[in-house]
């Protein structure tokens, strides 16, 4: 069972419409050659997005996309 990269799939299908299309289109290769593509990914993460020494506090534009949870 693909559990990574289909969970990632769901989660970008939930997301704008760039990330639903790749997310559908993700969906036609088969799951092993997916969770390949996933681990690559998650192994070279730091190196494609950046790391922050601290968590970013949210620009007031983004901030609807976060829970509120207190």
């Amino acid at each position: 069972m693909q559990t990574r990269s289909t969970a990632a799939i769901t989660i970008g299908r939930e997301l704008g419409w760039f990330w639903r299309t790749f997310s559908n289109l993700a969906a036609l290769f088969p799951g092993p050659l997916r969770d390949w593509g996933y681990d690559l990914i998650a192994r070279h993460r730091y190196r494609i997005f950046g790391k922050y020494d601290t968590c970013p506090i949210p620009r007031a534009s983004d901030r609807h996309k976060f829970l509120d949870v207190a």
